[in-house]
């Protein structure tokens, strides 16, 4: 049960959104990541789709940072047109984020993530053992993370913290 304090902190926070806007800063620009310490995956819903042609750019260079937050991101709003990239991110063996591209894909595109849940299966990595949770079809894989619990995780009132 919510107490009056909890109350008054979610009417504080519609108020900054709705007042100063979240997070201050452009949407037409990408967050920098590094200055969201725990909120990274928050602070991308919040700026949901308008980032998403920026955030399929920054996924193919290797090094940026916070990049499986960035590929959780384009997974948890179900961006379509981010597919084949991940699609080459989960068949590239040197890829440090394949196993986070391959959990994206299956937020995306069930029966493609299936598809290569079969191949990878065997294998002894975090790969492997998410492309076992996509065949036992694992309800974590079903998580999404909505704007409002972005929201409430980006001005530190989520239930858990």
């Amino acid at each position: 049960m919510l107490n009056n304090m909890k109350i008054a902190k979610v009417f504080l926070v519609f108020y900054l959104v709705f007042q100063m806007g979240c997070g201050g800063e452009s949407k037409q620009d990408f967050p920098d990541l590094e200055n969201y310490r725990g909120q990274s995956l928050d602070i991308l819903v919040l700026y949901g789709e308008p980032i998403v042609p920026l955030a399929i750019q920054k996924i193919q260079d290797k090094s940026t940072p916070k990049r499986s937050f960035i590929i959780l991101f384009l997974g948890n709003g179900e961006y379509k047109e981010a597919a084949p990239i991940l699609e080459i991110l989960v068949q590239d063996e040197l890829d440090a984020d394949r196993n986070v591209a391959l959990v994206a894909l299956f937020q995306i595109d069930k029966k493609l993530a299936q598809k290569y849940a079969v191949q990878y299966k065997n294998e002894k990595s975090k790969l492997g053992e998410i492309s076992k949770d996509i065949w036992l079809d694992k309800p974590y894989l079903y998580k999404r993370t909505s704007y409002f619990e972005a929201l409430l995780g980006y001005y530190g009132l989520r239930p858990n913290d």
